[in-house]
């Protein structure tokens, strides 16, 4: 499940995206969408508000919680390096 990949302007060329210090939480409830949201603010996200990710994470309904999970965290951006310093994983039936 993708939750963000940078998006386009328009479809052509990089959107934004690319400020620093990003910290948000995803939900499916939430209103605001995070990829579409980026488009207009750098970054688009704020503490405390909640973003609806790339893809549902409704997809993962009905999979084992005793699982293994994993995270990809890429940064394409050149010229600086990203650093994820934590992330959780809120499970509810």
């Amino acid at each position: 499940v993708t939750l963000l990949a940078k998006p386009t302007s328009l479809g052509v060329g990089g959107g934004q995206c690319s400020g620093d210090n990003i910290s948000n939480v995803l939900s499916d409830a939430a209103s605001l969408s995070a990829q579409t949201d980026c488009l207009t603010a750098n970054p688009a996200y704020n503490p405390g508000v909640r973003y609806r990710p790339q893809q549902p994470l409704s997809t993962f309904n009905g999979l084992l919680m005793a699982s293994d999970w994993e995270l990809s965290v890429i940064d394409n951006a050149t010229g600086d390096e990203g650093t994820l310093n934590g992330w959780s994983l809120f499970i509810s039936e």
